[in-house]
């Protein structure tokens, strides 16, 4: 890759330089250099057993060599709370960042999120400050790149590869002449999977996207060595969100036939991502880190909360007329899609082009509420998947605490499609987030069955639930991976209660470089040289 970089002066003038704190003694060897890997999702759920079945060796020998924990992650556990905290050591109240889209309560039109709406200090300026270069490739939320003593690729919520996402510019054209196969990211949405035929062709593509990134990663680790590389893959989260039910051997539908073939190929996937890792521990020494963290965990989808239809329901979300003649009709028509009698009727190859017209259609980012929402008529919205909350809008103050007190004294009374009561938890917000950007964040927060019943922000659902028993799909937890090796890390150390904001302070305090007093988070390394 590239040999030469442009090296920003602005950035080792921070202030944090002046204010931050030295790392304490004793609380580990300093690195060389520090590879943070990240594995969007990955859960030790899956990747455990098939590490000790022998299926994943790379897996198993950092397992068997290095520190392991859980990593806690945001709330709610979703891709651009959890990679900003990350990021940052800061919680979402201080970073600001909720959603794939700015919050309604600063930006009426929601505008999508970008690298320079993250409040706070960067880990790798941080780095940059004290003298390291960094690396920063296909790291969510890091478009448009920004200019540092170093090189970026960004990663997700970037336009695509005919932008201009890497810094520098000549990189993206050194980079796509070298991996020709190098893929920003696969949006879910827009692949449609219901056909066995279909999932084996996704799973082709992912597998294909993971083995030109761990090229990518591996040229620049060997021909543009920084002190701080942080590259992320996305697999685990594409494969998981679409085939959760059918990894899990012990689901009824992971032990179909169809369920046990995709299985097979999913794994296959996954083996490829271990091989694109063992090759990057290839290039490292015994003096430098390794740092694997996943911004999440996983499990399996029971059903859908339509949130927007029961607070249309409590007579505080309105759509205009036109709008909402055409979110029915368009849900009448995927009902009707769906039923077993349709099916029976509509040739194959007719259902997989209308499928295939829907999917197009969609993407994760897509605001709903444009030119739908009667925003003089509604008091309160569910915005998205990633916010697992909601917000109440327009009233003052007071008719704004006695609408959400109202809501969630009624969440907490409400049943699941199951009978049972479907909310683990309703809270305020200053419950939840606390910071200068809390105000941001939803007015009130639930988690619906550890997120197996998922809150849905469609307009114009049917239902207040749709059950996914018969769907193979998954969504995040709370819970994702840490696993370290190197300088410090004791074989079979356990890490206890980490965090994704104890990353940032970690990678800096293993690299000599004082703690900024914006941290959140803590240096986890006095509990990796414990071995327990």
């Amino acid at each position: 890759m590239a040999r030469k970089t442009t090296k920003t002066g602005s950035s080792r003038k921070s202030s944090g330089s002046k204010r931050g704190r030295k790392p304490a003694r004793g609380k580990g060897a300093l690195a060389r250099r520090v590879l943070l890997l990240g594995l969007d999702g990955a859960t030790f759920d899956l990747m455990q057993p098939w590490a000790e079945q022998g299926l994943l060796p790379c897996f198993k020998e950092l397992l068997d060599t290095g520190a392991r924990g859980l990593l806690r992650s945001a709330v709610p556990p979703t891709t651009p709370p959890a990679w900003a905290t990350c990021i940052t050591g800061l919680g979402p109240g201080s970073h600001g960042i909720y959603d794939f889209r700015a919050s309604p309560l600063e930006d009426p039109n929601r505008g999508i999120v970008h690298s320079r709406h993250i409040k706070g200090e960067k880990l790798w300026q941080r780095l940059n400050a004290h003298g390291k270069r960094a690396a920063v490739i296909n790291v969510p939320l890091t478009y448009p790149p920004e200019p540092l003593d170093g090189y970026m690729v960004t990663g997700m919520l970037t336009p695509g590869d005919e932008v201009d996402f890497t810094f520098p510019k000549q990189l993206r054209h050194q980079l796509l002449d070298r991996v020709p196969d190098y893929r920003i990211n696969v949006d879910i949405p827009q692949y449609d999977t219901a056909f066995e035929e279909d999932a084996h062709a996704f799973l082709d593509i992912v597998k294909a996207m993971g083995r030109a990134r761990g090229e990518a990663i591996r040229r620049f680790l060997v021909e543009e060595p920084c002190e701080f590389t942080f590259a992320v893959f996305v697999l685990p989260d594409r494969i998981q969100h679409l085939f959760w039910k059918h990894l899990d051997e012990n689901d009824p539908l992971g032990r179909t036939p169809e369920g046990q073939r995709i299985r097979a190929a999913a794994i296959e996937a996954y083996q490829e991502l271990d091989r694109q890792m063992a090759a990057l521990l290839d290039t490292l020494s015994d003096d430098d880190l390794l740092m694997v963290v996943s911004d999440h965990g996983f499990g399996p989808t029971e059903a859908f909360f339509n949130v927007n239809h029961w607070l249309a329901e409590q007579d505080l979300l309105k759509l205009k007329t036109g709008s909402a003649v055409k979110k029915r009709l368009f849900f009448h028509a995927m009902d009707a899609g769906e039923s077993k009698l349709v099916k029976g009727l509509l040739p194959r190859k007719l259902q997989r082009e209308i499928r295939f017209r829907v999917r197009k259609t969609r993407s994760s980012t897509k605001d709903e509420f444009a030119d739908a929402l009667d925003r003089d008529a509604t008091r309160a919205l569910f915005v998205s998947v990633a916010t697992q909350g909601i917000y109440i809008v327009g009233p003052g103050l007071a008719e704004r605490e006695r609408i959400r007190d109202r809501l969630a004294a009624e969440l907490e009374s409400l049943a699941g499609p199951d009978g049972r009561p479907l909310c683990d938890w309703v809270k305020p917000r200053e419950e939840v987030y606390a910071g200068p950007r809390a105000m941001l964040a939803p007015d009130l927060l639930f988690q619906a069955r550890d997120y197996a019943i998922l809150g849905r922000h469609h307009l114009g659902a049917r239902r207040l639930f749709d059950v996914a028993t018969d769907l193979p799909i998954g969504f995040h937890r709370q819970h994702g991976i840490l696993l370290a090796r190197g300088p410090g890390v004791a074989a079979g150390a356990t890490i206890e209660e980490a965090g994704l904001e104890d990353v940032a302070p970690t990678i800096c305090a293993a690299l000599g470089v004082p703690l900024a007093e914006q941290y959140e988070g803590r240096d986890l390394r006095a509990d990796w040289g414990r071995k327990t």
